[in-house]
C-alpha cells in the first residue's frame, strides 16, 4: 500500500505542469518566501504558509474592525428606524381607524344635514305662508301715513302699510285653519304673535285717525277759504278711506271715530251755514242770504236749497269715505252699519242746523 500511494503521488507529480500561467504565478508569488532554496526552507513552507495566511486573517481583520464599527453603527440606526417605523405604522393603524370613524360620522353628519336643510326649507315655506316679512312688519311699525305719496328713509308709504295689514289679515285666517290640525301648537304661537301685530296695526290707525279728526276741526275754527281747502283735502285723503275701512273690523274703534268725525261735521256745517246766512259763500254771485229776508217765500227756499245741497255733499261724503256705492245691494253689511246707517250719519250732521233755523222763526 506505500507503494501505491507513492506511486500515486509520483504519478499526479510527473501530470503536474508547471509551464501554466497559473503555476508561474504561484511559484513566482512562493520565492518570496525564503532567500535560500534549500531542504529546510523546502520543509518548512507549509509553516511559513500557514504563518502567511495567520498573517493575512489578522490584516484582515483588522481592516475590517472599522467597516464592523461602521456595520454596527447602521445596525443600530436600522433598528432606531425599525422603532420609528414601527411606532408610524401604529400611529398610521390610529390614524385609519380615526379616520374610518371620521367618515362614518362626516356620513351620518351629512345625512343629518341634508334633513336639516329639507326641515329649514319646509319651516321657511311655512313661515313665508304663516308670518310676516321683515319689510312688512317694518310697513306695519314704521310707514307714514299721512299720505300715500309720502314715503319714508326706508322707502315705505301708506300703500305699504294697508299691503302689510291685509296680507297679514289674510295670514291671520290662514292660521285659524291650522287650529286642529297636526300643527296646532304652531298655530296657537303664530296666532298670539299676528294678533298681537293686528291690534298694534289697528291701534296704530286709530290714533292717526285720531289726530286727523283734530286736524280737520282745527279746520272749523280757521276762517276764510283757507279753511274750507283743508277741510276738503282732508276729506278727499284716500288715507282715512283706508284707514275707516280697516276699523270695520274694530267697531269700538269705528264708533268712536264715527262719532267725532259726525261732530265735527256738525260743527262745520253749521259753521257753513252761518256764514251762508251771513256772509256768503263768496263763490260766484252767492250774496248772504238774509239779504232776502224781506221776501219770506225766497229766503226760506234759499236755505232749504242750501240746506238740500249740503246734505247731499254731506251723503256722497259719507258714500266715498265708508267705500259704499249709492244703490248698492250688497248682502255683506259694514259693521258701521251695525251702528248707525249713512241716513242716521246724515241725521246727526244736520242737527247742527236746527238751532240757527230755528232761531229764524
Amino acid at each position: 500500500t506505500m507503494s501505491a500511494v507513492l506511486d500515486q503521488k509520483l504519478r499526479k507529480a510527473l501530470e503536474l505542469r508547471t509551464d501554466t500561467p497559473a503555476m508561474i504565478d504561484a511559484l513566482e508569488s512562493m520565492s518570496s518566501f525564503w532567500d535560500v532554496n534549500s531542504l529546510e526552507a523546502r520543509r518548512g513552507l507549509r509553516q511559513q504558509l500557514e504563518n502567511q495566511n495567520v498573517q493575512l486573517a489578522e490584516d484582515f481583520i483588522a481592516s475590517f474592525s472599522p467597516l464592523q464599527e461602521r456595520i454596527g453603527t447602521v445596525e443600530s440606526e436600522v433598528l432606531k428606524l425599525e422603532e420609528s417605523c414601527g411606532f408610524v405604522a401604529h400611529r398610521l393603524r390610529e390614524a385609519e381607524t380615526a379616520m374610518c370613524q371620521f367618515t362614518e360620522r362626516a356620513s351620518v353628519l351629512t345625512d343629518r344635514k341634508v334633513g336639516l336643510e329639507s326641515q329649514a326649507e319646509a319651516v321657511e315655506i311655512f313661515l313665508s305662508r304663516y308670518s310676516l316679512t321683515d319689510a312688512e312688519l317694518n310697513a306695519l311699525k314704521n310707514a307714514p301715513l299721512d299720505n300715500h305719496n309720502q314715503t319714508n328713509s326706508d322707502g315705505t308709504n301708506a300703500t305699504h302699510f294697508f299691503e302689510a295689514l291685509e296680507r297679514l289679515i289674510t295670514v291671520r285666517d290662514e292660521c285659524c285653519r291650522l287650529v286642529g290640525s297636526k300643527h296646532q301648537s304652531a298655530a296657537f304661537e303664530l296666532l298670539e304673535v299676528l294678533s298681537q301685530q293686528q291690534e298694534s296695526a289697528y291701534e296704530r290707525i286709530y290714533h292717526w285717525v285720531h289726530d286727523r279728526m283734530a286736524l280737520m276741526e282745527s279746520c272749523v275754527e280757521a276762517p276764510g277759504v283757507g279753511g274750507e281747502s283743508m277741510m276738503e283735502t282732508y276729506m278727499c285723503d284716500p288715507v282715512l278711506v283706508s284707514s275707516f275701512s280697516c276699523l270695520r273690523a274694530r267697531p269700538e274703534f269705528l264708533a268712536h271715530c264715527a262719532e267725532s268725525l259726525g261732530s265735527i261735521r256738525r260743527s262745520w256745517l253749521l259753521r257753513r251755514f252761518v256764514v251762508a246766512l251771513t256772509v256768503g259763500t263768496g263763490r260766484g254771485d252767492r250774496r248772504p242770504m238774509e239779504l232776502a229776508a224781506h221776501d219770506a217765500s225766497r229766503y226760506v227756499s234759499d236755505m232749504i236749497a242750501w240746506v238740500h245741497e249740503a246734505i247731499a255733499s254731506e251723503k256722497d261724503f259719507l258714500c266715498h269715505l265708508f267705500d259704499k256705492k249709492e244703490g248698492s245691494n250688497s248682502s255683506e253689511q259694514p259693521e258701521i252699519e251695525k251702528m248707525k246707517t249713512e241716513d242716521e250719519d246724515d241725521d246727526d250732521v244736520s242737527e247742527g242746523l236746527e238751532g240757527p233755523m230755528k232761531s229764524l222763526h
